[in-house]
């Protein structure tokens, strides 16, 4: 009875040490950054969430693939983040869409990763990248309430900036821009 609490609350604490340990290295040094192919990024970050794409059926689509100058690891994490979050929150009984569209434009790289989930309200939306800010509880959608706060920071060191619009039972899009130039 007790043995499967236990162990639920040890995979809880080892994600959070996980995502605490990202997040206080995003501020340590410099940013190495190089010329990536967007595609192999995304790839990566699927990879990273495969066991939720196959257990959900989740659709994803990305529409336009290029080089892009920026830190691999930190943007393959700011993907994981956001596939997780499209993926955990989506609508019961309906087949997880998930929209990756991007573009160049002006030296700078600018992305929306658009789901039909459950949305959010207008209230919650600029609170969810708080960290430790949690809209549900645990037992309705695990996590630790880091990865959106972790997104910011990575978009925010890359000279960027991410948000959102959402409404509730419409999905949600997170936009995100940075310098590449």
């Amino acid at each position: 009875m007790f043995v499967p609490k236990i162990e639920s609350n040890l995979k809880r604490l080892n994600s959070l040490i996980v995502d605490i340990l990202d997040l206080s290295k995003l501020g340590e040094s410099e940013i190495e950054k190089a010329w990536v192919n967007l595609g192999e990024i995304i790839d990566e970050a699927k990879a990273n969430v495969f066991h939720m794409i196959e257990d959900s059926r989740a659709n994803i689509y990305v529409d336009n693939v290029f080089d892009i100058y920026c830190s691999r690891t930190q943007i393959v994490l700011v993907f994981q983040n956001l596939l997780d979050n499209a993926i955990k929150y989506k609508q019961k009984g309906k087949p997880v869409e998930i929209i990756i569209s991007s573009r160049i434009e002006n030296d700078s790289f600018y992305c929306e990763v658009k789901d039909n989930g459950i949305g959010m309200s207008e209230e919650n939306m600029e609170r969810i990248f708080e960290p430790f800010l949690r809209l549900h509880t645990n037992q309705e959608y695990p996590g630790t309430g880091l990865g959106l706060s972790i997104c910011r920071k990575i978009i925010v060191n890359h000279g960027g900036s991410i948000g959102v619009s959402s409404r509730l039972g419409e999905g949600t899009v997170f936009n995100f821009w940075f310098p590449i130039a």
